[in-house]
């Protein structure tokens, strides 16, 4: 359980305030509360810095908001929104869990499209294919 406190001190070192992080996730101080166990005078107490929220409560607002770098340095810039995978190089295209199957899908066909064309080949190896036979 340690490993996520480690990634989570690392991002600390640009951690945007607590409200930030709040706002970003979408949810209200009276979430945050019931969510945490805790007074909305304590979720005040972290916004106005006057407290530190524990360390959970950060890396559970970073996940809220759709922050998948605090997993892991891999997933820096990539974000869970609105149900989507947003992937940092390809601005304005996020990914459904639908979208992924038809890729899955794809390299699958892919795959079995190269055994088929290995596996004819093989089959006659004395003959080139058509674009590779010398013209007179």
């Amino acid at each position: 359980m340690r490993w996520w406190l480690d990634r989570l001190e690392r991002w600390q070192a640009h951690e945007p305030d607590f409200m930030t992080l709040r706002q970003v996730a979408g949810i209200t101080r009276k979430e945050v509360a019931a969510l945490c166990g805790v007074k909305e005078a304590t979720v005040r107490q972290w916004e106005a810095a006057e407290k530190s929220p524990p360390r959970a409560i950060v890396l559970l607002l970073h996940l809220s908001g759709g922050q998948l770098g605090v997993l892991d340095p891999a997933w820096k810039d990539w974000h869970l929104r609105a149900g989507q995978l947003w992937a940092p190089h390809l601005l304005g295209r996020g990914f459904t869990p639908e979208h992924l199957k038809v890729y899955e899908y794809a390299f699958k066909e892919r795959d079995q499209l190269r055994r088929d064309l290995d596996r004819l080949t093989a089959q006659r190896p004395d003959e080139a294919p058509e674009n590779q036979k010398s013209h007179p």
